[in-house]
């Protein structure tokens, strides 16, 4: 059989297969139909290598969103089952290329909306993308019947056909050659060929026309790797330079992709750093290898890894080396830095490492210090003046929460997250909420935090990041479009308005100021 059903679809008698631009979906009769918006889909490869948009369907029974969808017969939209459906080998031959159905009597609208294959899965996603109208076009409609015999209601045969075919197949093909590449450099190691990869990954990408580059999608890749606009590469200093001297500052962050995050975030903290210790040369390491892969191929910026940096602390003859880490606890990546450094210690004559932002853990959600202090006055100042309100008692009164979205973790050190709201609580912060990424701990997941404020009795929320830098997750898990996103989860829990501030925590001054008071203490110890 062409076609079959794994969750046991016997009322589905046929199915019509369909294509529109480089979207896939099945039209089948029967009623089990259901929108999944926002969920998971899982789909042979063999049937979709990439589906880049969403439409929207307008006829004269009205109109619904159309992914890649089991459409009922007769139906006034179109409507996703929760069935999944895969497709024997057979099928492959029409996944591309064939000119199929589309609906007529309406028009089809473009929607920002982006359906992308991530690990085995199809994932419902917001793409950046102004709508446009596409009127709706009769062609041939490729119908696959429960026996496996497919029968076209015009003409398949001809050059013309066989020549879209081999197109649409030679565009996949090339694209699916740079998402391999991408794949290939989105790991944590370093190896011998990094650098080589790196290039071998952007000039493939460079070779892609507008169409091919849409149509890039692997287990990481997608389009918006090298796609993506986050601000000139330019105006960041990797701080990689040789002629340290004697003394060296470094500053170890995890790292952002997005370049004016870094440049405001984190090159503020080290320019802050630089400036307080004219004495010291301020070098930069960022933690994550996979980060400094996207920017050294996206933008030809080459930053230093942990073990790179301190191999370049070493052949420069460096005997004082202080170590200032950006990240806000004593959590798994400050762990990592320690081990790191641990092994090299004895090529110096000195070296410390700083406290990060929050300072010491402590052992319970009862336990706070002046850093955290300091921290929470700083955030929510900073919060309060973006919003426009006079005072955080007056944005209360405007039923208004603001809600600091850390990245959590499930190290020890998560206590953090639930010591910095008790200081919240303790400063009289009543409509101060932090909540994390990862839901670690528990009563910092976004379920239990809208709970929290809707209990409250809030009706408006301002999302911030309580990050160093304001990357992918605040630009993305805080602020996206997607239905997984703390905006679209908070809007719709049935809040009135929610507004997030894209900033980090690294181009506060105050927030500069903790930084070079830690790095200073560890100098003068």
């Amino acid at each position: 059989m062409l076609l079959r059903n794994v969750s046991g679809a016997a009322s589905l008698q046929s199915r019509t297969v369909l294509s529109i631009m480089n979207l896939y979906f099945v039209r089948c009769r029967g009623s089990n139909s259901t929108r999944i918006i926002g969920k998971q889909v899982r789909i042979l490869h063999e049937l979709v290598t990439v589906i880049t948009e969403f439409f929207l369907y307008e006829g004269k029974n009205g109109h619904d969103i159309l992914p890649l969808d089991f459409v009922r017969e007769g139906s006034h939209g179109i409507c996703v089952s929760r069935e999944t459906c895969l497709f024997e080998d057979a099928c492959r031959e029409y996944r591309q290329g064939v000119s199929l159905s589309w609906f007529s009597g309406g028009k089809l609208r473009l929607m920002p909306f982006a359906l992308f294959r991530a690990k085995g899965f199809f994932i419902f996603r917001r793409f950046p993308m102004r709508n446009k109208v596409l009127p709706v076009l009769l062609a041939a409609v490729l119908t696959v019947s429960c026996t496996g015999v497919p029968v076209c209601a015009a003409e398949t045969e001809g050059g013309s056909q066989a020549g879209t075919e081999a197109s649409v197949s030679a565009d996949q093909e090339a694209a699916d050659k740079v998402a391999a590449l991408i794949d290939a450099i989105y790991v944590q190691e370093r190896t011998d060929t990094t650098d080589e990869d790196c290039k071998a990954a952007k000039e493939a990408w460079d070779m892609l026309t507008d169409e091919q580059k849409q149509l890039v999608h692997g287990e990481n890749a997608d389009p918006d790797y090298f796609g993506r606009d986050t601000g000139d590469a330019s105006k960041d200093d990797p701080r990689n330079e040789d002629n340290i001297g004697e003394n060296e500052l470094l500053v170890a962050s995890f790292g952002t992709s997005f370049n004016d995050s870094r440049t405001a975030d984190i090159s503020g903290i080290e320019s802050a750093l630089a400036e307080a210790y004219p004495d010291w040369s301020v070098r930069r390491a960022f933690t994550a290898q996979i980060i400094i892969n996207h920017i050294q191929a996206r933008d030809g910026e080459k930053i230093d890894n942990m073990d790179q940096a301190l191999q370049r602390a070493i052949d420069n003859g460096v005997k004082n080396l202080v170590i200032q880490p950006t990240h806000l606890m004593h959590g798994a990546e400050y762990d990592e830095l320690t081990e790191a450094v641990e092994k090299v210690k004895d090529q110096f004559e000195s070296v410390k490492i700083a406290e990060p932002l929050l300072g010491e853990v402590g052992n319970d959600a009862s336990v706070i210090n002046d850093d955290k202090v300091n921290v929470a006055k700083i955030v929510t100042d900073a919060a309060v003046k973006d919003a426009g309100y006079e005072s955080l008692d007056k944005a209360a009164e405007d039923k208004t929460a603001f809600v600091f979205m850390g990245h959590g973790t499930s190290h020890t050190a998560n206590v953090t997250y639930s010591q910095m709201q008790t200081t919240m609580g303790d400063l009289g912060y009543d409509n101060v909420f932090i909540g994390t990424v990862e839901g670690k701990p528990e009563s910092t997941s976004a379920d239990a935090v809208i709970k929290e404020v809707q209990d409250a009795g809030y009706t408006k929320v301002i999302l911030r990041p309580l990050m160093v830098v304001a990357g992918d997750h605040a630009n993305n898990d805080m602020a996206g479009d997607d239905a997984d996103s703390w905006k679209s989860m908070f809007t719709a829990a049935g809040f009135e308005k929610v507004d997030c501030q894209i900033h980090g925590l690294g181009e506060l001054p105050d927030i500069q100021k903790i930084y070079v008071d830690h790095a200073g203490a560890a100098i003068e110890g």
